[in-house]
């Protein structure tokens, strides 16, 4: 897993990404599994509950108890590159290679075989077309190493990015999610904002004011206090000698629902007014709240490395930080993929 993050202003498209690649499994913490589905007083039987089921029924049950822990890692990785010479580029997290096929050379298989890609720019194309062609390209790969009816269905996300030959004055960025077989438009040509994949809680935190997961606390935690309260106003009223049976909080649908109409303080940004140099500033601040925090956390770190930042503009892509290869303090610069 990675980070990967796509600004789109009025002035420029800038992605970025850090360049650790991250292997994760799922797997299962064995004592946890003892502690909850084994009886020691029995000498560690399955546990049976009142029906005289065992509690642990079946595959399901096993894997809600799996969480995805970092496995293998390597540290230099490059998840952010263009499109054949068009003004687009490509970002991608989740798994690294599809069989012995890195994500990368894929990506530059497709664009030596897009006949659009290839004509650099003199046919009328769309971001939004090629996403769906290249989502389609990769899938054929996909489907192979990973069958439809298996059970194992890896994350690989990208995020594309760039300007349409007949409009190019704002950018598109697509969102590709190659396990699902979806295609997203994130910003449409005059839509502003940013757009994120991958490991991104920190992230979601600062842009949004929390993360999904700590939303769904927040609103997990309304219902039960509103049931709580319940429960003490029908106490009371059988003290009263009123029987009234009060209903549930979520007998009213989302009438009670945290979010309606109200939000958490988040980050007060103008999205369509910054700058290429502002928008680099927020992608490279955003992915290393990622790095620090995971840095300090006491899980295996996803994301770090070198950051890798691209401006692409109207006239083509632009490479913010360079790629070499480096060994001591000598530096050569990386060639083209396929040169």
């Amino acid at each position: 897993m990675t980070t990967i993050l796509a600004l789109a202003s009025k002035h420029a498209l800038v992605m970025g990404t850090d360049s650790l690649g991250t292997e994760t499994r799922q797997l299962v913490d064995p004592m946890r599994l003892i502690e909850k589905y084994f009886d020691p007083a029995k000498k560690f039987v399955l546990r049976r509950g009142n029906d005289g089921q065992p509690v642990l029924d079946s595959i399901f049950t096993l894997m809600d108890e799996a969480e995805q822990v970092p496995y293998n890692q390597l540290l230099h990785v490059n998840k952010l590159f263009k499109l054949g010479v068009l003004p687009v580029a490509v970002a991608f997290t989740g798994i690294t290679s599809i069989a012995n096929n890195p994500v990368r050379s894929l990506v530059t298989q497709f664009a030596d075989s897009d006949k659009t890609i290839a004509a650099g720019g003199t046919l009328n194309y769309t971001v939004g077309a090629l996403a769906d062609r290249l989502l389609k390209f990769l899938r054929g790969y996909y489907e192979s190493e990973f069958p439809p009816e298996g059970f194992r269905k890896p994350s690989l996300e990208l995020l594309v990015g760039g300007y349409n030959r007949n409009v190019p004055h704002f950018p598109t960025v697509v969102r590709l999610n190659v396990a699902e077989n979806k295609a997203e438009v994130e910003f449409a040509p005059g839509i502003f904002g940013i757009a994120f994949a991958g490991t991104f809680d920190w992230i979601q935190r600062i842009i949004h004011g929390t993360d999904f997961r700590n939303r769904l606390k927040l609103i997990t935690r309304t219902y039960d206090l509103l049931n709580q309260y319940r429960e003490r106003m029908a106490a009371d009223l059988r003290q009263n000698s009123c029987d009234v049976e009060l209903p549930e909080a979520a007998s009213f649908g989302k009438d009670f629902f945290l979010f309606n109409d109200w939000e958490l303080d988040q980050l007060d940004a103008n999205w369509a007014e910054f700058s290429e140099q502002n928008a680099i500033d927020c992608v490279d601040f955003l992915l290393d709240i990622m790095i620090r925090a995971q840095g300090v956390s006491q899980q295996l770190p996803t994301v770090g490395g070198d950051v890798h930042i691209a401006v692409i503009r109207k006239g083509g892509f632009y490479p913010v930080t360079k790629e070499v290869w480096r060994h001591g303090q000598y530096e050569v610069p990386i060639p083209e993929v396929g040169t």
